[in-house]
């Protein structure tokens, strides 16, 4: 700690060949881990950015072409032409394409934590969740809030959602629990599922999900582990340690 500010170092210790002595260093990784939450706040700024555009301009924009199709289509169809069938199959791809762009849109505009709030935001994509994969998806417990930056709030939701996404998605499996605990003054977040897992030969898949998780949990200090259940299933905990807790 520096005036006040607590600094991130790397310590290596090695042994001099042939002697009992030791040499040692560290390496300042502050200016390394700061640079790291800049360059992932600019790309949620771009991904705010992208999903705006996708939702006010090509949205606004296939829906209007949307509507044209539908009359289009209802007018054919009313003078018995033969293309109208044609009409009914463009109305129908139209659809799904601003249905998809929505989709898109969502996924890429990042959460307002100020405005909506960190439990209702997940509870509103628990719902998306079971309705969307037939998943029962339950939250067990709470966070505070207050106690953590909105910046490490907005980390936390995408990790958890990643791991929901994970499990739903991907392991097939047809139940999710969200637990929010406290263990020695730290937040303990845990997505378990009674899916098939990630696991070969033992070790966590590397897929880019997980990477994405593990990242952002190293933004805000966090502890990630991902282990397999007993019983089946995937166990992924976050542990945000107490210099945030309260």
């Amino acid at each position: 700690m520096v005036n006040g500010d607590i600094k991130e170092c790397l310590l290596t210790v090695a042994l001099v060949d042939g002697t009992r002595q030791s040499v040692a260093s560290i390496t300042d990784l502050s200016a390394q881990k700061e640079l790291e939450r800049q360059i992932a706040r600019i790309g949620e700024e771009e991904r705010h950015h992208m999903g705006r555009f996708l939702h006010d301009d090509l949205g606004s924009h296939l829906a209007g072409v949307e509507a044209m199709s539908s009359l289009l289509s209802s007018r054919l169809a009313r003078s018995e032409h033969p293309e109208a069938g044609l009409a009914q199959e463009i109305k129908a791809l139209i659809n799904q394409a601003v249905k998809k762009t929505k989709h898109l849109a969502q996924g890429l505009v990042p959460v307002d934590m100020a405005a909506t709030g960190f439990m209702d935001t997940l509870g509103q994509y628990a719902r998306h969740v079971e309705k969307a994969f037939g998943a029962e998806c339950r939250i067990h417990g709470a966070i505070s809030e207050p106690s953590l930056p909105l910046d490490h709030l907005a980390h936390l939701y995408y990790i958890v959602r990643e791991a929901v996404n994970n499990a739903a998605r991907h392991s097939g499996a047809d139940r999710v629990d969200i637990r929010f605990t406290r263990d020695n003054g730290d937040h303990l977040v845990r997505v378990s599922d009674n899916g098939r897992g990630f696991f070969h030969g033992g070790s966590p898949a590397g897929g880019l999900g997980h990477q994405i998780m593990r990242q952002r949990a190293g933004l805000i200090h966090a502890d990630l582990e991902i282990q397999q259940n007993d019983k089946g299933g995937t166990t992924v905990q976050c542990r945000i340690k107490n210099r945030y807790a309260s």
